[in-house]
């Protein structure tokens, strides 16, 4: 499938550069790649699918601006003992990405 393709690909290409990271990064990217695919797809065949355009540039946008956020944070505290700061990096991720899927989180709560 295409997803495995990606993340053969960017698993041969990461692995040697971050290691294990590189394998969750190439992951996420091949899940990525799939997911837009497949709402290219879907949009073709049910164009009410347009009308999520502007939830998926924020949630894009967002996914892009956390984690460069927990990137930044597991970098500048690498010091610290690992867990304390992948919690501190995740807490700040998830409250960063929390504004701007905001809307989506109070339709999520009507329900």
């Amino acid at each position: 499938t295409l997803r495995t393709a990606v993340f053969l690909t960017l698993s041969i290409l990461f692995f040697g550069i971050t290691g294990v990271v590189g394998l969750a990064a190439a992951d996420s990217i091949a899940v990525s790649v799939e997911v837009v695919f497949l709402l290219i797809l879907f949009n073709r065949m049910f164009p009410i699918f347009s009308a999520l355009k502007s939830t998926l540039a924020r949630s894009l946008f967002g996914s892009l601006v956390s984690s460069s956020l927990v990137f930044i944070t597991l970098s500048f505290f690498s010091h610290l003992p690992v867990f304390p700061t992948s919690l501190i990096a995740l807490l700040a991720g998830v409250i960063v990405y929390s504004f701007f899927v905001r809307q989506e989180i109070a339709l999520l709560l009507k329900l």
